[in-house]
């Protein structure tokens, strides 16, 4: 269980600008649904920037990632789905 949540808060303000930056570049280069190429090769590179092990899937219009092999121990399983919605942020 989490305990240290200023340490939690501490990473979310580091990480924010850089997250909002992501957010606004996926924005200012829409894809339809179903062909987020640019969008999954976009992702890719900044997540691989981060040290982690990306593999495209779905025609490359997915990505599965992973910690490098030697930080494996207790994971997390996400789905993100990168479709555009309509309506505010």
């Amino acid at each position: 269980m989490i305990t240290d949540w200023n340490r939690i808060d501490a990473l979310v303000d580091k990480l924010a600008p850089e997250m909002i930056a992501v957010r606004h570049h996926l924005h200012a280069h829409p894809e339809p649904s179903g062909a987020e190429r640019q969008t999954a090769q976009f992702l890719a590179e900044r997540l691989r920037a981060d040290g982690l092990e990306v593999r495209s899937v779905a025609d490359d219009r997915g990505l599965l990632v992973a910690p490098p092999r030697a930080r494996m121990g207790r994971r997390l399983g996400l789905h993100a789905d990168t479709g555009q919605k309509r309506g505010r942020e």
